[in-house]
């Protein structure tokens, strides 16, 4: 990403106000990126106990609802330009059948215009319910959401902040923050305690990401000796196409960086090649959020070393069950407080669905849902 709008693990750390809302244009017309150092922390070396996060997670919980949900409803699936949002669909699609809905799929592009115009056209279909992916800021779509509202459609954002003007959201920043939290552990713990130089590697396009590099940084400070952070920014647009070039420069500009965190999986696509064309393959480890089919043989050859894994599968369903208690006139509490399953992926536990790409860390989730929803 989006935009893998990154999923899901524990809840805190509050981000990105009016400034950061702002950058999100800027983002998309920036062609020069940009880098800024943090400072080194002194802090101490004891490294971080990462075994439990290692270990694939078995269930989780959906509260039940009172009755079967009624049929014959829309869902519009709001899909950004990058593979990660693409396989999203299929989850919602999946969601749908079960409950005999129907689904349509909108392209968002990747730009602030295309955004805007995609949910537009969702006004227009005027669904019951809009599940809108890619990271992108709410306030550019903010007038659109509005109208859904007014329509009685209900939109939940995935991967955001915050709601903004939609009814609800999933894996919001203090979900990021705790993916930013498990990977500086794995980090911590993988160094040793001490000397990791991580380049955070992100797109002021999608600014949900700050809360997993404030959280990240703060496990750096507090139980790293002698650890930094230096963040490079680039425009959303250079994902999977110049931004594996840009990493080999900020690299040879950066020689002390030894850990690369990228916000989510599609920014690590051409990176390996490129560090290993560069000579620089062994200097660094990659480490990042969720996984598709392209980073799985990364994760398995040993060119990325780690991923936190997000429950796309189980977090899109949950999209879908907040709109279909909303649908219901139920209260919202209960679907907005599922607590979603955690992982850190590595080459040596990826479970084997990981080769056909976006998978759920929960393999029964969809029976989970199902039983909650009094579905057969």
């Amino acid at each position: 990403m989006s935009v893998r709008s990154v999923k899901s693990r524990v809840r805190g750390v509050a981000v990105v106000g009016v400034a950061l809302s702002a950058l999100v244009l800027a983002a998309c017309g920036s062609s020069t990126p940009s880098a800024s150092s943090g400072a080194s922390s002194s802090g101490g070396a004891q490294a971080a106990d990462v075994t439990q996060l290692l270990t694939r997670p078995t269930t989780f919980s959906v509260p039940s609802l009172p009755s079967a949900p009624p049929t014959g409803k829309t869902i519009d699936f709001m899909a950004c330009g990058v593979p990660v949002c693409q396989n999203m669909g299929q989850f919602v699609k999946q969601a749908a059948q079960a409950l005999g809905w129907n689904f349509q799929e909108i392209q968002t592009g990747e730009t602030p215009q295309t955004v805007s115009a995609a949910y537009a056209q969702a006004v227009r279909n005027d669904p019951a319910g809009v599940v809108g992916s890619g990271g992108f800021s709410p306030s550019l779509m903010s007038h659109e959401l509005q109208q859904l509202k007014a329509e009685g459609s209900t939109a939940v954002l995935v991967d955001v902040p915050s709601p903004g003007n939609a009814t609800a959201a999933v894996l919001t920043s203090s979900t990021q923050a705790t993916y930013g939290k498990e990977m500086g552990e794995w980090i911590v713990n993988n160094a040793k305690g001490k000397n990791a130089h991580v380049g955070i590697m992100t797109s002021p396009a999608t600014p949900i990401y700050a809360a997993a590099h404030q959280a990240l940084a703060q496990v750096l400070s507090s139980s790293c000796k002698g650890c930094s952070t230096t963040t490079y920014s680039f425009p959303y647009t250079d994902v999977g196409t110049t931004l594996p070039t840009k990493v080999v420069t900020f690299l040879t500009s950066h020689p002390s960086i030894n850990y690369l965190f990228f916000d989510f999986s599609n920014e690590v696509d051409g990176v390996p090649a490129a560090l290993q064309a560069a000579g620089l393959s062994h200097r660094v480890k990659i480490v990042t959020t969720d996984d598709t089919a392209t980073e799985t043989p990364y994760l398995k050859q040993g060119q990325e070393s780690a991923s936190a894994g997000i429950a796309w599968p189980e977090m899109l369903w949950g999209a879908v069950n907040i709109i279909i208690r909303n649908t219901m006139h139920l209260p919202l509490g209960p679907a907005l407080s599922i607590q979603y399953p955690n992982m850190i992926l590595t080459g040596s536990n990826l479970p084997a669905s990981a080769s056909s790409g976006m998978f759920p860390l929960v393999s029964s989730y969809q029976s989970i849902y199902k039983t909650a929803w009094h579905l057969p």
